[in-house]
């Protein structure tokens, strides 16, 4: 049997607590928390998406598949929902 997980990440939403500030370019010993969450769920699934509502933002994450949200401004459940 075959499994095709994919793993998603929600990304860049509005920052209201953090001064929008984006949350996944903050760096923590030098690497960006986006690229820690990336590098740690690399092995774990066989497809990384990432949803944002700034798909420019995450161009060079070239081995992730990048969607914008479906539904702008309705918040995480906004970029969860998707058709296939």
């Amino acid at each position: 049997m075959v499994h095709n997980i994919s793993g998603v990440i929600l990304s860049r939403g509005v920052s209201k607590r953090f001064n929008d500030i984006i949350k996944a370019r903050i760096v923590i010993d030098g690497k960006t928390i986006i690229s820690r969450i990336v590098e740690t769920i690399d092995d774990i699934f066989d497809e990384i998406i990432i949803v944002t509502n700034t798909p420019d933002e995450f161009k060079e994450y070239n081995s992730c598949k990048i969607i914008g949200d479906q539904f702008l401004n309705k918040g995480p459940l906004g970029g969860i929902h998707h058709k296939r």
